[in-house]
């Protein structure tokens, strides 16, 4: 899409993406934020109708492609250490990022993570502003903080395996778990 204007007379429902896009497209809601959540398989026949195939590595099933690469994600903007001292955490503390990759969530269990750890939890989505409260540290979905600045700041992710996630975490090098 050159632009979304570019298309008259054409309306967009949906974007199949994990959050909104920015640009021209930032006013199209997601499936999931409008209650479809889409998977590989309805999409498959998509897939291998195209003419060019680009497959990421690891893979779960090895179709043919043209080209095989690594998880394609957005990059960090700041280092590790710029990110830690904007949180707050100092280089010997260990961060825990808990995420659940733009998809709102209710944390029921944060009152269980609160309490004498000498571990920090990250957590995007947990509060309409930034929140210190021991050892936690809630933020806002969107915040001033870039996600994959997040990841590379903290030593292990635990989130839900969507695929931006796991692409962070891959080239951070962070140890993920995933519910």
């Amino acid at each position: 899409l050159a632009a979304a204007g570019a298309m008259s007379g054409v309306r967009l429902l949906a974007v199949l993406a994990p959050r909104r896009l920015e640009g021209a497209l930032a006013g199209v809601p997601t499936a999931a934020e409008q209650g479809v959540e889409v998977s590989w398989p309805i999409l498959r026949g998509v897939y291998a109708s195209a003419d060019y195939h680009i497959q990421v590595e690891p893979t779960c099933f090895g179709d043919s492609a043209h080209l095989v690469t690594h998880p394609v994600c957005r990059q960090p903007r700041q280092d590790r250490d710029e990110t830690r001292v904007r949180l707050g955490l100092s280089a010997e503390v260990p961060a825990v990022l808990i995420t659940m990759g733009g998809i709102p969530d209710t944390y029921d269990f944060l009152k269980r993570l609160n309490g004498g750890r000498a571990v920090r939890f990250i957590i995007p989505g947990g509060s309409e502003t930034i929140v210190r409260r021991g050892d936690l540290m809630l933020m806002p979905q969107r915040s001033e903080f870039f996600h994959p600045d997040l990841v590379q700041a903290c030593d292990a992710v635990v989130g839900k395996a969507g695929y931006s996630t796991f692409a962070e975490v891959y080239h951070a090098g962070v140890p993920f778990g995933y519910v």
